[in-house]
């Protein structure tokens, strides 16, 4: 982090560099998936992407790695000097490929086109969500697939419709009134990478903070299958309500999202002792 130049407050700044670059380079870091992939191609710039060809083809199905690749070879560009030569370059051609991409990012790779890819594969398209609502069982600890699924959740079902236990992951949400910046500060701090393009975003609505989220009420609205569907944010790190849940609801209705990093064996257990339990969603393949 100490070469990391931007600060809790900086996010405009961040994006307005990455807006100014032909290129900006991403790479695989714990995991080949990132937030650094979308913030480039949301910004209308084209990802460098090290070692893309390594990419296992099972991950990240949803980004365009051929047309990446394409752009790596577009002619006058050097990653090695860091350098286009503007002479041989193809401009014209570089700003259909960005265009492309931005509209690919805009179509398929949001929060809310990630979390209506959820529904849609386990059969509970936006459209069927009724009454009950999804029940999105937090870690309450930062997970990048957990909070972005969660965003997207909310963002597609609103408040009414989207029932967060625990407790609710209060990070998504906008400051409250009367919130301090030194107070905001330490809340960004908080935050993977300051919270930068998921958290602090959703607008902040008092009846969902108020909703009745003990256990006792919990337990009686799964026994009672009030909810169409639930999900579990981070299989590995919160099971609460699990075995009631197990009870209650059959796999059609149940699912885990697995935001891990890296595995080995002891994840591989995890996941072979769940995916016959419900739809079991992975975010790394090898």
């Amino acid at each position: 982090m100490n070469t990391y130049i931007y600060g809790p407050f900086d996010y405009s700044r961040y994006l307005d560099d990455y807006r100014k670059s032909y290129f900006a380079i991403t790479r695989k870091k714990a995991g080949w998936d990132c937030m650094r992939h979308y913030e480039i191609l949301a910004s209308g710039t084209i990802p460098w992407f090290l070692d893309l060809n390594l990419m296992p083809p099972r991950q990240n199905v949803f980004l365009p790695k051929k047309l990446l690749l394409d752009a790596q070879n577009l002619a006058g560009v050097s990653f090695h000097s860091r350098a286009i030569d503007f002479q041989v370059f193809d401009e014209r051609k570089y700003r259909r490929m960005a265009e492309t991409l931005l509209d690919i990012t805009r179509k398929y790779l949001t929060t809310t086109a990630m979390a209506s890819y959820v529904l849609e594969v386990c059969g509970h398209p936006v459209s069927s969500i009724r009454r009950g609502g999804i029940l999105y069982i937090h870690p309450n600890l930062n997970d990048y697939l957990a909070d972005t699924i969660a965003h997207g959740m909310y963002t597609l079902l609103g408040p009414d419709l989207f029932y967060e236990a625990p407790t609710y992951y209060r990070f998504l949400f906008e400051f409250p009134n009367g919130t301090t910046r030194e107070e905001e500060e330490t809340y960004r701090r908080q935050q993977y990478g300051y919270g930068y393009s998921y958290a602090f975003t959703l607008p902040f609505n008092q009846t969902f903070m108020n909703k009745d989220r003990s256990s006792p009420t919990i337990e009686r609205l799964i026994q009672e299958k009030f909810f169409d569907l639930i999900i579990y944010g981070d299989i590995h790190r919160e099971g609460a309500y699990l075995q009631t849940v197990l009870e209650h609801y059959g796999p059609q209705d149940i699912v885990f999202l697995d935001g891990q990093d890296a595995h080995n064996e002891m994840s591989d257990d995890v996941m072979w002792m769940y995916a016959s339990r419900g739809w079991y969603f992975r975010r790394e393949l090898d």
